[in-house]
């Protein structure tokens, strides 16, 4: 279920949010190498070790989603949550790569999100990671 809730300092629309897992990779390398292989909506009873995946679990990161339409697609992480590896690989250098274009199926904000290949900065706190890409 997606909530809305009203985010004041960039306008008086509402965000979409929802929580993901997201796997890092290139959906044509068999989500090796960089980007966004697949986002995928989770609710807490769905968070298993052991539930099957097509990839390997250490290109999971779960997080937060929030869209604005017209605006921006966001992902957030708690810091902790993130393994060295894959902080080291995916975001250490401050930016995180799409090496192809990726395409967020509408079932998730309710509408198709593009999201184009390319660098993008982090955003980096005590405690969280976050992603914009404005769209």
């Amino acid at each position: 279920m997606q909530s809305r809730i009203a985010y004041p300092p960039l306008q008086s629309e509402s965000v979409n949010q929802a929580f993901v897992e997201v796997v890092l990779g290139r959906p044509s390398a068999k989500c090796k190498h960089f980007g966004i292989c697949k986002i995928e909506r989770v609710f807490a009873n769905s968070i298993s070790s052991d539930k099957p995946s097509f990839c390997k679990s250490s290109n999971k990161v779960f997080g937060l989603a929030s869209f604005v339409k017209g605006l921006f697609f966001e992902l957030t992480f708690e810091r902790s949550a993130i393994s060295d590896s894959i902080y080291k690989e995916h975001f250490g250098n401050g930016m995180f790569r799409i090496e192809e274009d990726y395409w967020i199926e509408s079932g998730l904000m309710g509408t198709p999100i593009f999201l184009s290949k390319g660098d993008y900065k982090n955003k980096l706190s005590n405690t969280l990671l976050s992603i914009r890409f404005n769209l």
